[in-house]
């Protein structure tokens, strides 16, 4: 029993040690179109992610559904349960505050690592101390601007500019970047 007992643990382990080797992230989020700031930031990261090749997924929460990319309002929840069943690590960047609560909770029920950018906000009585209290369960928490987190006061946080470059543009830099090596 006790030999059973370690195999299975030993597929376990070898299991993680495959998903840990090829990185899958879920984005949540408005993908384009409607092209905008937040829409823009996730496919220029998504694109240059797959490039370095990482394996994307988007979830889209546009009011516009697009072929192939998976919409959060068409309700089909078991695709939803399937692309975070195979993702290791989401990165939401919802600014419906219901959605990006939903995604919080079912990424970590799914034990997923749980990225959270917020690009802008507008606070109010309610919504921001929910906001607070849910941003305590993610792993990571990115805001664009160091005024944000006048309304959050969280203790762990990051400031990241939103603005990435087009992923030409990277790749000039990167270019340039190793001829200097």
């Amino acid at each position: 029993m006790r030999q059973m007992d370690s195999t299975k643990q030993n597929m376990k382990r070898e299991k993680n040690a495959r998903i840990s080797l090829v990185p899958r992230i879920l984005f949540a989020g408005p993908v384009p179109t409607p092209i905008g700031g937040v829409s823009i930031h996730i496919h220029r990261l998504s694109s240059w992610l797959s490039a370095q090749g990482i394996k994307v997924d988007l979830v889209d929460e546009t009011k516009h559904k697009k072929k192939g990319v998976y919409n959060i309002r068409s309700m089909r929840f078991l695709s939803y349960l399937r692309y975070l069943a195979r993702c290791n690590v989401a990165h939401i960047q919802s600014s419906v505050h219901v959605f990006r609560i939903f995604h919080i909770v079912m990424c970590r029920l799914f034990g997923l690592r749980v990225i959270v950018t917020i690009h802008s906000w507008r606070p109010g009585d309610l919504i921001t101390p929910i906001n607070r209290i849910f941003l305590k369960l993610v792993h990571e928490v990115v805001l664009v601007r160091e005024q944000i987190n006048d309304y959050f006061k969280l203790k762990n946080y990051h400031i990241l500019p939103a603005f990435l470059p087009p992923v030409s543009c990277r790749k000039d830099l990167q270019t340039e970047s190793e001829a200097q090596d």
